[in-house]
């Protein structure tokens, strides 16, 4: 049975190192005499930082046994890799975000744009209507861009009467 300071399997030169049980259907693994991981039937913890190996897309240190392809991975220094089928599709560093992939953002509204910004996530850009992208402030609509098939052109429409002024305009 043995306790953490007194495991049941040890070493000759650390018997305080080793495997114990814990209680029913439960071990533990004890370095030093304290507990590092514990096993059950639900779960696996431990009280110190698991440290995985670097790996690589298409084989990532955290996957999954029926897809070992996908997962996550050290891709390089301080950036971390997710990939599918073996391929890096989203990095994150300590400078930015980048994916391979389309990023699709919910439709959003006015009140609720799909991309904000991280200083003032009331105001930023939303799908208002086919061909057609909203931009909205403080929950309200104040511009759209637009295509306009007809003449082959992006536009800006103006938006007016915000404290008695005019927004401009932009047509391409």
């Amino acid at each position: 049975v043995g306790a953490v300071g007194t495991p049941s399997i040890s070493f000759a030169g650390a018997l305080n190192t080793g495997l114990y049980w814990i209680g029913a259907d439960s071990f533990g693994l004890a370095t030093g005499g304290a507990l590092r991981m514990s096993v059950n039937t639900g779960s696996i913890s431990t009280t110190v930082p698991y440290l995985a190996p670097d790996a690589s897309a298409a084989a990532p240190a955290f996957s999954f046994g029926t897809d070992a392809g996908n997962g996550m991975y050290l891709n390089t220094t301080d950036t971390l890799g997710w990939a599918t089928n073996g391929v890096l599709r989203l990095s994150l560093s300590t400078t930015g975000l980048t994916s391979t992939l389309p990023i699709r953002a919910p439709a959003g509204s006015a009140a609720l744009p799909s991309l904000v910004f991280a200083s003032d996530a009331t105001k930023g850009f939303y799908d208002l209507a086919s061909n057609e992208i909203g931009i909205g402030i403080a929950g309200v609509q104040k511009g759209k861009i637009r295509t306009v098939a007809a003449i082959g052109r992006m536009e800006i429409d103006e938006v007016r009467a915000l404290n008695g002024q005019d927004f401009f305009f932009i047509r391409s």
